[in-house]
């Protein structure tokens, strides 16, 4: 019961981090152009 409940939580956190990460990103279009001159 408590492993269901740890792994679900680490998903669930996977999920969050991801979540905030493609926020902070799109909006910025300065970084995604700053991304595409490095590349």
């Amino acid at each position: 019961m408590q492993k269901i409940l740890i792994e679900g939580l680490s998903k669930l956190n996977n999920d969050v981090r991801e979540l905030c990460i493609y926020k902070s990103v799109l909006p910025s279009t300065k970084l995604q152009n700053q991304i595409k001159e490095k590349l």
